[in-house]
């Protein structure tokens, strides 16, 4: 059995700029407004697997952190950054972006695409709902508009 909540629908969207050093049209600065999808799945413990609410609530305070910041990725072999003052100096490809830091996200992936952004988002969704036992798994779609996502499945 599993619930499903789809953020185009029930308000879990974001938006973010972000680049993808590795990838010639990506690797531009750009943004999205992104939605979340999640499915839960365990067995009812009392009415529920868990409550709606609550779970959007926990998506929303996860994906809250990301929204309309600069996504820069910790640990991308391509780029490097480092903060100056109240600035985030991001190089790559002979590029040079400048970001106040309070705009910014360091996401702790190699990389900023919709795939490292569900499995990070989904990590941190999956530990906020971690005292739930009658749960199995999660999964996780970051979509980059309607119908284009990537999903994780992450293990209870």
């Amino acid at each position: 059995m599993f619930i499903e909540l789809n953020g185009w629908e029930v308000d879990m969207r974001f938006s973010a700029a972000h680049f993808i050093p590795s990838h010639d049209k990506c690797s531009r600065l750009h943004g999205h407004d992104y939605g979340i999808r999640i499915r839960v799945y365990g067995e009812k413990e009392g009415a529920f697997i868990i409550d709606f609410l609550e779970l959007r609530k926990h998506v929303i305070d996860v994906i809250g952190t990301l929204d309309h910041r600069v996504l820069v990725p910790e640990m991308d072999s391509i780029s490097t950054h480092r903060v100056e003052g109240d600035q985030v100096v991001v190089e790559y490809q002979g590029k040079r972006f400048s970001f106040f830091k309070p705009d910014v996200f360091f996401v702790p992936s190699e990389s900023t695409s919709s795939e490292s952004l569900a499995a990070f988002i989904g990590r941190n969704v999956l530990e906020k709902i971690s005292e739930s036992r009658n749960i199995t798994r999660i999964e996780l779609s970051v979509d980059e508009g309607p119908g284009m996502g990537a999903w994780v499945e992450i293990p209870f």
